[in-house]
């Protein structure tokens, strides 16, 4: 999240003459270091990025807050359901190393985001074979993710003059989350622990979540993953859609 821009911000660099990319994103020199340029710029974007909206009719999917429809995560005994996912942070990275080839017309750039909290709803379903207890619920669920390490490559091609998005790779990594969900029940009726609807089984059940949340995290990420490069695509070829070869380089 957040990421999505570095890359635009590459498609612009070296231009000549007026640039075809929104003027917040400026041009880069050739004879000057290419990664402090996209720093720059990335640093420069943040409420751009934000808000959606680069100025001179150039729309993006807004970052703050990202939205994300639906979230399943799937095991054995477990699945959990979340829907309208907000999620806020998303702009507040930190930009760590950036390669640029472009000779290749390749980037690779490494982002670092403190913190990440999210709201939803969600349905879920849970079976504690050990314990005979079916656990479902519905309602309401928050959280904080922690630690967002992100690394992604854009490769960009050539179509005659223009310049053309190819492909986009990006990999995520949560170090820590804490969740909070409510309304869980015990299906099993007064049998189990925390029979029917219990305050005081929602309080074990999410005590048991936060105790080892890397199940979670390591499910959450493929899902993350996928949506932000959905927005980086759709931001890049919003950003890009007018740019020529003549606008990447400068003499």
């Amino acid at each position: 999240m957040k990421l999505i821009i570095s890359v635009l911000v590459i498609g612009n660099l070296n231009t000549i003459g007026i640039s075809a990319l929104p003027s917040i994103i400026p041009p880069c020199s050739s004879s000057s270091d290419p990664s402090n340029c996209i720093q720059g710029v990335l640093e420069r974007i943040r409420t751009s990025l934000a808000k959606g909206d680069f100025g001179q009719g150039y729309v993006t999917p807004p970052m703050e807050p990202m939205f994300i429809d639906l979230m399943q995560i799937t095991g054995p005994e477990l699945n959990i359901n979340m829907t309208n996912l907000y999620v806020k942070g998303a702009t507040t990275y930190k930009v760590g190393a950036i390669k640029a080839d472009f000779g290749k017309l390749q980037f690779d750039i490494n982002l670092q985001t403190p913190q990440l909290t999210y709201t939803s709803q969600y349905s879920l379903s849970q079976k504690f074979s050990a314990l005979n207890v079916d656990v479902k619920g519905k309602g309401d669920l928050s959280g904080v993710l922690s630690g967002v390490n992100s690394k992604f490559r854009v490769k960009f091609t050539l179509a005659g003059n223009r310049v053309q998005l190819k492909k986009v790779q990006y990999k995520m990594k949560i170090d820590n989350g804490r969740f909070k969900i409510s309304s869980l029940s015990n299906t099993n009726g007064e049998s189990g622990i925390g029979g029917g609807n219990s305050q005081l089984f929602t309080e074990i059940a999410n005590n048991f979540i936060n105790s080892d949340p890397s199940f979670i995290l390591r499910k959450i990420e493929p899902s993350m993953e996928k949506k932000f490069i959905e927005i980086l695509e759709e931001t890049i070829n919003a950003l890009l859609k007018d740019t020529t070869v003549n606008d990447l380089y400068t003499a």
